[in-house]
Parts: structure tokens; sequence; C-alpha cells
């Protein structure tokens, strides 16, 4: 299909020149959003606006179809607590955010849209459930929620065995007529007889999560790609306590169309 959502046109595409499309779940259907050559000129790319901070989108002249690409904020990771001679602990990561892409009209944005960018996940003081990411929106037309953050559970004695939850993803993403989904789970914390391992950060389609650390001593790591969940830590007997690590705020991205 062309920009227009309808049949292609003689010409449009034509031998040796670059195209890019996307697929729409919506229309069952892949949708020619560039093409270079021929009469596909008025598909030309003519910028990109990144927001990874709340602001105001006012696309440039001769804008006539927008691609946008919404991530809610990750969650961060649960804090873990000080262990005595006899103990383990461990958390898991956080959540992503939802995600959620649109090929919109310009008539449906209009001169201006307002752009809110959700905020990581803060991260869990010791002992302490981690915070959830923020809500990103683009006006009212594209909306993906933030990621959960992960819980502070408790201890496992020397030879038990225990599995800490991530964080959980939220509420699938809406007004995306090309992908609408939810984030990904932080995975879990796992100890079993003495042995520990940390849950990574969840993963969004705009970059990785925190990676779980299980190091002595070690940090938490937050999240690095936009959207995405921090990662866990873990103690082994005698360790103070931690803090857990932040989410990756979310971001807006709109690609301006001819």
């Amino acid at each position: 299909m062309s920009l227009g959502l309808s049949a292609l046109r003689p010409a449009e595409i034509v031998g040796s020149s670059v195209c890019s499309v996307v697929y729409s779940a919506a229309l069952d259907s892949w949708v020619l959003v560039y093409a270079s050559g021929g009469n596909a000129a008025s598909g030309r790319l003519l910028g990109v606006k990144t927001f990874t901070v709340s602001g105001t989108y006012e696309p440039i002249a001769g804008t006539k179809h927008v691609l946008v690409k919404v991530v809610g904020g990750g969650g961060g990771s649960a804090g873990v607590g000080a262990t005595t001679t006899s103990q383990y602990a461990t958390v898991g990561g956080g959540a992503s955010g939802s995600y959620a892409e649109a090929w919109l009209p310009s008539e449906a944005i209009g001169s201006r849209q307002a752009v809110t960018v959700g905020t990581g996940g803060s991260a869990g003081l010791a002992a302490a459930n981690a915070g959830g990411g923020g809500t990103s929106s683009f006006g009212s037309l594209v909306s993906a929620a933030g990621g959960g953050g992960s819980p502070w559970i408790g201890f496992v004695a020397n030879q038990g065995m225990g599995l800490y939850t991530g964080g959980y993803p939220g509420q699938s993403a809406s007004g995306g007529n090309i992908v609408n989904s939810a984030g990904n789970a932080g995975a879990p914390g796992i100890s079993v007889n003495g042995s520990t391992l940390a849950g990574h950060g969840g993963s969004s389609p705009l970059g990785g999560g925190g990676f779980g650390n299980s190091a002595a001593g070690s940090l938490a790591a937050p999240g690095s790609g936009l959207g995405s969940g921090a990662g866990g830590i873990a103690n082994a007997p005698s360790q103070p306590g931690r803090p857990g690590g932040a989410g990756a705020s979310g971001a807006v991205i709109i690609y301006e169309y001819a």
C-alpha cells in the first residue's frame, strides 16, 4: 500500500530505488513509507524528532504523515537487604515500558501535539520495593504505560531455595495502528542452596535492560535502552544492604514524511 493507504500507483517504485516499508497489523498489509526515485518524492523523509523529556511537537512545513514510536518508562529494581551469616538474598529486574507505533496523517495531528515522556522507575532503597516507570504519550492519540518495578521479598536460608519475582509489565499500549504491545517482565532472581542469580531488567524495542549483577558488593545496573528496566543485585551472607537501580526513561520518536 502507498502512503495514502491505497494501492501503489505505476512508477511509484522504480528499479534500483531504496524503499522503506512498515507492516500494519490493523490493515494486514505492508505500507510504503519511503522510496527513492520514481514518482515517490511525496513520501520522502523530512526529519526525525526525538523526545526524551516532555514537550510540544510542531510538525515542520510540508509534513503529510508521521510515523510515531512511543515507549513508556522502565521499572526500577528493588534494593537488597543486609544479610546475616546464614542468609542469602537477591532481587529481580524491573519491567520495560509498553510500546506502540502509529502511522498518522497531518489532519489527525493538527498544528501541535503535547508530548509526555514517562520517567524511569526509581531505584529501591535497601530492602525496599522499586518504583514503576511513567506513561509516555503523543497527545491523546498514542499512549504507552510504564513498566513495573521489582519488589523486595526477603531472605532465604543457607541451604534454602527462593524465587524473587521481577517487575510486571504495564497494560498494553494504545493508539498504535502498526504495533500495540505491553512491556517485557523483569527476569526473576533465583537462590538455590547458596547459589544466587540476580534478575535482568526487561528490554524494550528501543534498547536492552540492565544486567543482573550477582557479584559481592556490586552496584545495580540501571536500564540502558530507552524504556528498559533496571537489573537486580544479590547478597551472599554477611553483606550490607544496597539500593537497586533506576529504570530508563521512555521516549517519543517522530519521523516526518512529505
